[in-house]
């Protein structure tokens, strides 16, 4: 009896160190399954912030080489400024040459325009005397004008070339008009010009007729014989008569005389 007592006391204690055993094993498993759910879950944690740091990596990757390619367009950009900005100096040095140039041209040429108008002034005082008075109020006007500060140069030396050519012009035209008498204010006479050779007038009854004697620089009487030329050259002038030969006083009328 004692034996079998002996007996279940050692299963008894067995089964107690058993369940002991068995608790604590559960104890630790518990706790290596907390330390490894915690481990676990930091894991996940630190890979969350590694593929964030992997993302921030990435991202700034991107951007260093977009500040890289942003650089590189602006040395591009910054190299061709300055060949432009070496263009444009070079171009200022060339205006600016110009403009001292032009400066000096204009300090040049306005002596010469005064010149220009005074040689016309003094050709059409020595000229056959055609619209002389019309003629020289143009004259003044390119003088006024020389004085007028709102006026730039190049339209100053535009008016007194046109005035230039229409002087030229009257060498190559035929022109009838009525004006004053030379000699008599009162009294209207009918002209004829043909070019610059030749200045004839004749009243209007027909009567009285001259032309200018360039030799003696003066209008002298007509002859009869040349009358009927001075009829047909106010038709032409006129546009009454077609074009021809008309004889006509020219240099020394004496000579016809004869």
């Amino acid at each position: 009896m004692k034996r079998v007592q002996g007996t279940y006391f050692l299963s008894l204690v067995y089964l107690i160190g058993v369940i002991l055993s068995s608790n604590i094993f559960a104890t630790e498993l518990k706790t290596l399954l907390t330390v490894q759910e915690k481990t676990h879950k930091q894991g996940i944690k630190s890979q969350k912030y590694i593929n964030t740091l992997a993302e921030q990596s990435s991202d700034m990757l991107q951007e260093y080489q977009s500040v890289l390619e942003q650089l590189q367009t602006l040395r591009i950009y910054n190299q061709q400024l300055e060949k432009l900005l070496l263009s444009q100096k070079q171009q200022i040095r060339v205006r600016t040459a110009q403009i001292n140039s032009i400066e000096q041209t204009e300090q040049r040429i306005v002596p010469l325009m005064l010149q220009m108008i005074d040689t016309l002034e003094q050709f059409i005082q020595l000229d056959i005397p055609f619209l002389v008075t019309e003629r020289l109020q143009k004259v003044q006007q390119l003088k006024a004008l020389m004085n007028q500060a709102g006026v730039n140069n190049a339209e100053k030396y535009r008016q007194i070339v046109q005035l230039f050519l229409q002087e030229m012009e009257y060498g190559n035209t035929i022109e009838a008009w009525q004006g004053v008498h030379p000699d008599d204010p009162k009294q209207v006479v009918e002209f004829l010009r043909i070019g610059r050779i030749a200045l004839l007038y004749q009243s209007l009854d027909k009567k009285e007729a001259f032309y200018w004697s360039i030799p003696k620089a003066d209008f002298q009487v007509l002859p009869v014989d040349y009358q009927a030329s001075l009829e047909r050259g106010l038709k032409i002038a006129k546009k009454q008569l077609a074009p021809e030969f008309i004889k006509i006083p020219v240099g020394q009328l004496e000579v016809l005389d004869e």
